[in-house]
C-alpha cells in the first residue's frame, strides 16, 4: 500500500502473509512510486505446493512460470492486453467467451503469452452492474490521479472478474476460491480446503456415466451459476 508522508512524498509498504500459518514477511519499505513488480519480496522463494495470490500490480508471467517450475502455484487477475490462445494455438478473443449472466462462472484451458505459450486456467465471473460501475469509477479516478488513461476494453471488462492460474493447480478446488471471492466463505477457509486436497495427493478417479468436476473442467463443459450477496 502507499502511505503519504508529506506533500507529494509517499512510502510503499510491501508485505507477504502466509494465510495457513499466520507468518508475516516484511514490512519492507520503498519509494511510493516503486512498481509492485519491483517489490523486494519478489525474489524470495516459496515453499513447494504454495498457492501465491497477489494484486494485479504483481502480474508477471515469467514469475508465474518460475514458481510452477519450483513446485508452487499462482492465482492472479488477468492483465489487460495479455495474449491468450486456445489449446490448439489459435488467438482467443476474450470478449467472445465471457459469461453473460450475473453470477455465472466459466473456466477454460488457455495458453498465455505472446512469445512462449504457457498452459493456464482462465476463470471468468460476471459481477453485478453496481460492482462493475464501482470498478469503472475507481479505474477512472486512479488514472486521473496518475495522469493516465484507461482503455475502452478495460472499462468494459470491469463487469467481469477475470483470473488466471497455472494449469497444474488442482482443478477441483477452483470453486472454493470463487466462493471466497463471491463472499460465501472466507479466503482462509478456501485455502484450508485446497491444502487438504493437495496433502491428499490430488488424485481423483474418472467416471464415465457421472463425470466429476475435474473431468468437466478438462472438457470445458462447466458454466456454474452463483447467487450474489449484496
Amino acid at each position: 500500500m502507499n502511505w503519504p508522508i508529506s506533500g507529494e512524498a509517499a512510502v510503499k509498504v510491501h508485505t507477504r502473509w502466509d494465510l495457513t500459518r499466520g507468518r508475516l514477511w516484511g514490512p519492507k519499505l520503498t519509494a511510493g512510486r516503486t512498481a509492485d513488480r519491483s517489490s523486494p519480496l519478489n525474489g524470495e522463494q516459496l515453499a513447494a505446493n504454495t498457492l501465491y495470490i497477489a494484486d494485479l500490480g504483481y502480474f508477471s508471467l515469467p514469475r508465474f512460470v518460475a514458481r510452477r517450475e519450483a513446485g508452487s502455484y499462482t492465482l492472479s487477475r488477468l492483465q489487460a492486453g495479455t495474449a491468450l490462445f486456445t489449446p490448439e494455438g489459435e488467438a482467443l478473443c476474450l470478449e467472445l467467451v465471457l459469461p453473460r449472466e450475473v453470477g455465472q462462472l466459466k473456466e477454460l484451458t488457455v495458453l498465455v503469452g505472446a512469445r512462449k505459450l504457457h498452459p493456464m486456467r482462465l476463470l471468468l465471473l460476471r459481477v453485478p452492474k453496481a460492482v462493475g460501475d464501482k470498478r469503472r469509477k475507481d479505474l477512472l479516478e486512479d488514472a486521473r490521479r496518475r495522469g493516465q488513461t484507461v482503455s475502452a476494453q478495460t472499462l468494459r471488462l470491469a463487469d467481469w472478474t477475470v483470473l488466471v492460474k497455472l494449469a497444474q493447480v488442482v482443478r477441483d478446488t477452483g470453486w472454493t476460491l470463487m466462493e471466497a471471492l463471491a463472499g460465501f466463505r472466507s479466503l482462509r477457509s478456501a485455502m484450508r480446503v485446497i491444502q487438504r486436497r493437495m496433502q491428499a495427493g490430488c488424485q481423483m478417479n474418472k467416471r464415465r456415466k457421472h463425470p466429476n468436476s475435474a473431468q468437466l473442467l478438462e472438457a470445458q463443459a462447466v458454466e456454474w451459476a452463483l447467487s450474489w450477496c449484496e
